[in-house]
This record gives C-alpha cells, structure tokens and sequence, in this order.
C-alpha cells in the first residue's frame, strides 16, 4: 500500500504540489483574510442590466471589469470568494508551466513556476488591486499557449496578432503586453533569420503601445492611466507599478525556465528548490498582508457579521489599539451586555473612544455610521453612510451601504427614496431578495412600527435635523435616552462616558 501511494506521488508530484498551493490559497482567503473580500465586496453594486454592461464595454479593459465585478459580487459569501481565488491562482501557475514546457523547460524547475502567482499574491496585499487584475492574467496565460504551436506561429499569425491586439486590449486591458512580449520573443527566438522575427516582435510591441495611445482619442482617461491598466487598480490617479512589474514577470518566466540547464534533476533537489519556494514565499506574503489597514478591513467585516465575541477576542490581543479597535470593541461589549461590568477589561482611550473621531476615509465612516444607526441618530448614520459611498476609489456604488441608506429612509417614513434604493439593489444577486422583503414594507405603517428593528429605530429617533458634534457627546447621549427611555444604549453609552470622564465629569 506505501509502495502504491509513493509511486502514485512520485508519477503526479507536480499535480499534488498545485493541488496543495489551491488549498493554501483556498484557506487563506476564507479563514484567515476573509475580511479583504467583505472590503472588496462592499466597494462595489454589480447590477445585472445590459446598461451596466455596456458602461462597463465602454472603456479598455471592460470585459475584464465586468467579469471582475461578477465574481467579486461572491465575496459575499467568503468562502466561495476564497475557492474562485484558489482556482484563478491555480490557473495562473498552470498555464505558466504549460508555456515553459513549451519553451523546453525541464520537469525539474516545477516549483519556479509558483514564482509568477506568489507575485500576484503580494501584489493582492494592496486592497485596491481588483479581482479583474488575476482573471486577467489567467485569460492572456490561455491567449499565449492557444497561439504557441509547436516552434512557430505559422502564416497567417502576423497579421493576425496585429488584428488581435486591439480586441485583446479593449476588452481585457493592457495584460495585452503579455501577450505582444511573449509572442515578440518567440519570435526573436524561433525565426530564421533571426533578425526577421526580432523585427516583426519590434513591430507588434510598438503596435501594442500605439493601440492604447490610439484609445486615448475615444476615452476619458489620461495617458498614464491607459498605460498602467485602467480595471485594475481601484485607484484613478495611481500607476500601480507592482501591477506592471508582476505583468512583466509572468511574460519573461516561461523563458526564464527554459533558459535554465536541461538535465534531469534529483528528487532530493527537486524537494530543496519546492521548500525553498514556499519558504520564500511565505516569507513575502506573510509579511505584505502585516500591516494596520488589515486590522481595520477585520474590525469592519467582524461589525458588518455581527460577530461581537470574535471582535472581543481581537481586541483582547491588540498591543496597539487604535480608535477603531476601540469603538468596535466597546460595541461588541454593549452587544454582548458587558459594557458597564468590563469596560475596564479592554483598553480604552476616553469617551471619544465609544464614537471614533470623525474620520474621513470609507471604513472609519461606516464604523461609525453603523454605532450611530444603533443607538437612533439614524440621520447623523446617513450622512456617514453617504460620505462613505463616495470615497470608494472606482467611484462605484456599494450595495452594502445603499441597503444600510434604504432602512433609514424607510424608518423615516421616506418611500419614495427607499423604493429607488431597493429597485437598484433589485438588480444585483445577493441583496435582491432582501429588497423585495423591504419593498413589501413600504407605506405599511402598521408592519413596520411592528418590526423589531425598524419600529424601535421610529421610537428612538431625533426628528430634528442637526449635527453631531464629538463636543457634545454627552448632551446628545442625554437627549436620546430623555426622547425615548426604552433606548438602552444611549444610556449604556451615557455611563460609559460618565466613567472614562471620572469624578470632574
């Protein structure tokens, strides 16, 4: 039996060592950083119209956008976001192989051909790099080994390619350098002369940069941007030179590969080049996926789940709370009924702690927004919520936050712009079904003063408009709880200021 499963190792040990990446990958994106696709989810509305569609075809790269979005839309549901990521990245070091293996690559060098996908791995640490970016990649990878026959491209591939690259680049975006720098050196490489294959490759990269400054005449966006990649990066203004350099590895490794000694390789040394992939790998997205913006991507999806004893035992290993950890965490202790008996357990920063300072970046806003809609200043939550949609750097709409827009129209008796909320949210996949259950609502006074959430929020509200002002902390707080003496976090909250503020206040 032993025998058996180590001669079955030994004859599909490079299938079994991809097989094993897609579960790192699978476990990594739905246990540990499932919060990075919550973030991606909530940064975007998909609707599913044909109008969506078209405005999408409307730019270079659209395709990929769309399908992008598409997919993006399953992050919803965590672990289905981190199997559609296991398996683009499976794909992407598949197709790698398969280009090296025809350029000559000798079975040995194997695990050099993670090298690409663990760059786009690090690469992904940066939340603004969008899902459009690895499909992508994986898309032109099939491009390039669907043109690689044999040592040549044959007759017609010339005019061909030059046909192509317009299409390729409209609809999947400037990844079209892959495909003109690969298909340029194979050329450089295989033709006889040499120096006619090497001219024709000169010609199909300068006809690749000629096609996106072309497009420049029938879009919007500057030069750079077009240069750079427009689906791929959430930011308009930035170059994201780690999108660039991550294209340009995945054209030169299959040659890379095949450059390297021909010759049939121990397993020992097979086994030392596999663990010293993994080890080095491990090293760099370990260390890209460190730093603070995670810690706040992970407070906001654990608040959006309502996960209070996750938030708790987060905060408790904290060495450096910040103002969000801190408002998350003394939520999570009102949620949980601990926040007048173990405020003191958790580290605290004074009674602008339990609100965050008015911050003006996305997450910080719906942290925010979400503590405000709780204890009734549901006005003051729709400011935030609104604010927070527009700072989403695609400048898209997010679903998240529009259905969050449409629950505080419907508590405040605003039909007619919770029904234009929820016809959009009609439109997408995974909110739709929810919005036909609020638009059942809508005009039923009687259902939704009944309706534990909405109905309280209707009690507890402050039907003046006015800002919330962090200096006025208190007598806000005080002005809820006279308003409605049923709303138990305002006083909770009232208290927890009383204490952190000590015996002057």
């Amino acid at each position: 039996m032993n025998r058996k499963i180590a001669g079955y190792a030994k004859a599909h040990w490079k299938g079994l060592l991809s097989f094993a990446f897609a579960w790192m990958v699978f476990l990594f994106w739905g246990a540990r950083y499932f919060f990075v696709l919550s973030y991606q989810e909530q940064s975007q509305m998909l609707l599913l119209t044909w109008d969506y569609l078209v405005a999408r075809l409307a730019a270079p790269g659209g395709l990929s956008c769309w399908v992008g979005e598409f997919l993006t839309q399953f992050y919803f549901l965590p672990w289905i976001g981190a199997l559609l990521l296991s398996l683009i990245y499976v794909a992407i070091q598949r197709l790698t192989w398969q280009l090296a293996r025809r350029e000559g690559a000798s079975d040995g060098y194997y695990p050099l051909s993670f090298v690409p996908v663990l760059a786009v791995w690090c690469c992904m640490a940066d939340e603004a790099v969008l899902l459009s970016f690895p499909l992508s990649l994986a898309v032109v990878l099939a491009l390039c080994l669907l043109l690689r026959q044999g040592k040549s491209f044959g007759k017609l591939a010339v005019p061909a390619l030059f046909i192509a690259v317009p299409v390729v680049y409209w609809l999947f975006g400037t990844v079209v350098y892959i495909v003109a720098l690969y298909v340029a050196i194979c050329w450089t490489r295989h033709a006889r002369p040499c120096w006619k294959g090497m001219t024709a490759g000169i010609s199909l990269l300068a006809w690749t940069l000629l096609t996106v400054w072309m497009s420049l005449f029938v879009t919007v966006f500057p030069f750079y941007r077009l240069l750079s990649g427009l689906p791929y990066y959430a930011f308009q203004t930035v170059v994201s030179w780690a999108v660039l350099s991550v294209m340009l590895l995945t054209a030169l490794t299959p040659f890379v590969l095949s450059w390297l000694p021909r010759r049939q390789l121990k397993g020992s040394f097979i086994a030392a080049l596999a663990l010293a992939v993994a080890a080095i790998g491990y090293k760099c997205v370990a260390g890209q996926y460190q730093k603070e913006s995670m810690d706040v991507m992970e407070y906001d999806a654990l608040v959006r789940a309502e996960r209070w004893k996750a938030i708790l035992e987060k905060a408790q290993t904290d060495s450096h709370p910040t103002e969000m950890s801190v408002a998350c965490a003394d939520l999570a202790l009102y949620n949980q009924g601990m926040l007048l008996t173990h405020l003191g357990a958790y580290r605290q920063i004074g009674p602008k702690g339990l609100f965050l300072s008015m911050e003006t970046d996305m997450l910080s806003a719906i942290t925010v927004g979400e503590i405000f809609y709780r204890l009734g200043l549901v006005n003051e939550s729709l400011r935030f919520f609104y604010d927070a949609q527009e700072t989403i750097p695609t400048y898209n709409k997010s679903a998240r936050l529009t259905a969050r827009m449409a629950e505080i129209e419907l508590v405040n008796g605003q039909y007619d712009v919770a029904r234009k909320y929820l016809h959009l949210l009609q439109k997408t996949l995974f909110y739709r079904h929810w919005a036909e259950d609020r638009l059942a609502l809508l005009g039923d006074e009687q259902a939704i003063n009944s309706h534990p959430v909405y109905g309280f929020l209707r009690k507890c509200r402050l039907e003046e408009n006015s800002l919330f002002q962090p200096a006025l902390m208190m007598e806000t707080l005080q002005k809820l709880y006279r308003h409605n003496h049923d709303n138990r976090m305002a006083a909770e909250y009232m208290q927890a200021v009383m204490m952190m503020a000590g015996p002057s206040r």
